[in-house]
């Protein structure tokens, strides 16, 4: 009711105002969703996504700036909804960002084709969990990795991002073609140890998660000794992140024990 009031409040003298008002709403969503206060972030979400519905069309303000908010704002209620166990409003929801998305993205730049590749890594990890059909969420997993390529041809930073995406979809192809999920995992891994060669630090736990799975995935596969050496460096690697920050790592390495303690 706050919230309806205040948006009839600035409607007439102040759309800008409205706008920020909304990215406040998905703001504090983002902060209850995070704290799990679910119902809560549900409320301030739609709150923004009806001050942002409201704005569309309205020449006294960016449209394209009301776009970009409203695709985010459902982003984050698909999210949402399916921590929710609400499949099917998750998968409207990110539908709609995506079809914003891309049409924002229709002017090619680096940002626009981010977000949409962002959605698309998004809508696949959904599909991944939600779809039986695994060609469904197949498309969409390469569609983020091929948008990250053309991207990273202008913004190197984006790299990154290809190898985030390349290794959710290798784990992804696991259920079902262990040798096409290994030659994508072998691909991340070469991709994360160039890009961490300037940026070791902030990649390591990467870095360490790839070596781990093309070690798992060939040890599955037969080959344990050619398995040991990237089993070995991931768990190395994984205690000093661990001692490090424990809070952080210390599940994933001793995840990592378990498996190797079980061959």
């Amino acid at each position: 009711e706050d919230a309806l009031h205040i948006r009839t409040e600035l409607k007439e003298d102040n759309p800008e105002e409205m706008l920020k008002f909304a990215q406040s709403c998905n703001q504090l969503g983002y902060l209850m969703f995070r704290t799990y206060h679910f119902e809560e972030a549900e409320t301030y979400y739609s709150d923004a996504l009806l001050i942002q519905s409201d704005l569309q069309g309205d020449f006294r303000v960016d449209g394209q700036k009301v776009l970009r908010d409203t695709a985010l704002t459902m982003n984050n209620l698909a999210i949402l909804y399916e921590n929710n166990y609400k499949a099917s409003l998750a998968k409207t929801m990110h539908n709609r960002a995506l079809k914003i998305r891309k049409k924002l993205a229709e002017d090619e730049s680096v940002e626009a084709l981010g977000y949409l590749a962002m959605s698309c890594l998004n809508y696949a990890k959904f599909l991944s969990r939600h779809s039986e059909n695994p060609d469904e969420a197949s498309i969409y997993y390469q569609r983020a990795i091929d948008l990250y390529i053309e991207i990273g041809k202008k913004d190197s930073k984006h790299l990154v991002d290809r190898a985030i995406a390349g290794y959710y979809y290798a784990c992804f192809l696991e259920r079902y073609d262990k040798e096409k999920a290994l030659k994508l995992h072998q691909e991340v891994l070469q991709s994360r140890f160039l890009l961490a060669i300037d940026n070791r630090d902030a990649l390591a736990s990467d870095l360490a998660d790839s070596y781990f799975a093309v070690g798992r995935i060939t040890c599955e596969l037969g080959n344990e000794i050619e398995a040991k050496p990237m089993l070995e460096k991931s768990l190395m690697m994984k205690k000093k992140l661990a001692q490090k920050a424990p809070e952080k790592h210390q599940k994933s390495l001793d995840e990592m024990i378990a498996y190797i303690n079980s061959l």
